[in-house]
């Protein structure tokens, strides 16, 4: 990929790795979000701040982790400190767990997923946009679809993990914006915090076969991807 630089006295090109140019995207989605964007080496030692701002979670649920033993630290006086390899490598498995679990269910689960969601959201079954779908352009064709579903429907949001799929520059065209879903839950939460919690009650209280504690709930919504969200629902459910 080729960047042009203009300046007064001419322009200069300069090519970049393709990686270098998904990376520069990537930050460039999660400044569009409203996000702050840091950029370290893996073997530099940081804060507990600094760590639970990679993680997008709390510092006090941060400092959890690390007296957990699940992320590796040491104490400088009063001060923890720990690599940001070791941060990144404790994201992956959080990630990877969450693949895991997606992987995991049955057809049959999905199958009644599927007709729950259909059967509790109103309008949820959207049809007669697959005219749209040849009119558009995404780095995957194959998420087209989503968008077209969205203008056809006139949403204003497509809430997905894949923010990176859903360029800000495609779809302010369309009047349409992507957002994560730790973002648009805690959105929902600023709004209506009490029909938040009863639903996520009702859902934890739902899950019988085996029943589920509060805090393997919690983490099990961690684990799939909305950090920010548990933490907002542990200050309030507890």
């Amino acid at each position: 990929m080729k960047f042009v630089f203009q300046e007064r006295k001419g322009s200069e090109a300069v090519v970049i790795p393709k990686t270098a140019a998904r990376l520069f995207h990537t930050i460039l989605v999660h400044l569009s979000e409203g996000e702050m964007v840091s950029v370290t080496t893996q073997h530099r030692e940081i804060s507990s701040q600094q760590g639970a701002d990679l993680l997008n979670v709390s510092r006090p649920y941060f400092v959890k982790l690390l007296d957990s033993g699940k992320i590796p630290h040491r104490k400088v006086g009063s001060h923890r400190r720990v690599y940001a390899k070791d941060v990144l490598r404790y994201k992956k498995s959080l990630e990877a767990a969450r693949v895991r679990s997606l992987n995991e269910l049955k057809r049959s689960q999905l199958e009644r997923t599927r007709k729950l969601m259909n059967e509790h959201t109103r309008d949820s079954l959207i049809k007669g946009f697959e005219r749209i779908i040849p009119t558009l352009n995404l780095p995957d064709q194959d998420d087209c679809h989503v968008l077209a579903a969205a203008i056809h429907s006139g949403a204003t949001t497509i809430v997905t993990f894949n923010l990176q799929d859903f360029p800000d520059r495609i779809l302010k065209t369309k009047g349409i914006k992507a957002q994560h879903p730790d973002n648009f839950i805690l959105r929902l939460l600023d709004i209506d915090a009490q029909a938040v919690c009863e639903a996520a009650i009702e859902h934890r209280a739902s899950l019988k076969n085996p029943p589920v504690s509060l805090p393997s709930f919690l983490d099990t919504l961690k684990k799939q991807g909305i950090p920010k969200t548990v933490a907002r629902l542990e200050s309030l459910m507890h």
